[in-house]
């Protein structure tokens, strides 16, 4: 049955840009903020072991030195900003691998119609997926503008989920920084050495590959442009047909 891109256009417009925005803009506003303020609220951990603690009837062996009580105080609070850093760094890398997996999903259910005569591509990886496109809707995803970031964010994706690997390896040849932990950076950044991981083992428990909020608002923007950039494809082809 043929098929026209107004149609196509729209499926898009309507079906798979409002999802991918509602995701990301939820990421940022609703689930990161929980993060923000960690050094303040270490801060105030510290600050209440270090009143229970003094609050406790003192020991016959208590000398009247409070230094334990601080030590254990200080502890606390590393404890809790250790914690929570770890897990917004896990936060962000799932939810970016989160971000591409979707992208794939959606693009691959558009090739999905009760209206389509051919058969949708027979994987949803995103190069199955851009080879079905230039043949059958006569897009070439790969020369879009927005290909290569969305081609990076497919590299954080794979090398999240399986470590070391050859998408580590051209990961780390793209973006370099994201193998850098930024705390240890700022702390000695004449020591790269010591602030650059040299094996990704535990990308998802908040470790050797590093993603940061400003990493992640990138790759959302870059999501919606190449969505923008698809539509905007379609449009141009808006009273071509399909599938004849």
């Amino acid at each position: 049955m043929p098929v026209t891109g107004h149609y196509l256009s729209r499926r898009i417009r309507h079906g798979v840009v409002p999802y991918v925005a509602g995701y990301t803009e939820t990421v940022q506003t609703e689930i990161l903020p929980v993060f923000s303020g960690l050094n303040e609220r270490a801060s105030r951990i510290a600050e209440a072991e270090f009143a229970r603690l003094g609050a406790e009837p003192a020991s016959h062996e208590f000398d009247g030195d409070f230094g334990d009580f601080a030590d254990g105080a200080q502890e606390a609070g590393e404890a809790f900003y250790n914690t929570m850093d770890s897990l917004r760094r896990t936060s962000l890398t799932l939810y970016a691998v989160g971000l591409f997996h979707l992208l794939e999903q959606l693009l691959c259910d558009l090739c999905r119609d009760a209206s389509f005569d051919v058969n949708p591509p027979s994987d949803t990886k995103l190069d199955v997926v851009a080879d079905w496109y230039r043949r059958h809707f006569r897009v070439d995803l790969r020369a879009l503008p927005s290909w290569q970031r969305v081609d990076e964010l497919r590299l954080v994706a794979n090398t999240a989920k399986h470590g070391a690997g050859s998408s580590a390896t051209q990961l780390r040849a793209l973006r370099p920084d994201l193998f850098e932990d930024p705390s240890l950076r700022e702390l000695m950044p004449d020591a790269p050495e010591l602030y650059t991981a040299s094996h990704v083992r535990l990308p998802l428990a908040g470790q050797d590959l590093f993603i940061s909020a400003q990493d992640f608002a990138a790759y959302a923007r870059a999501t919606g442009d190449f969505l923008d950039e698809i539509v905007g494809q379609f449009e141009a082809m808006a009273d071509e047909h399909f599938f004849v």
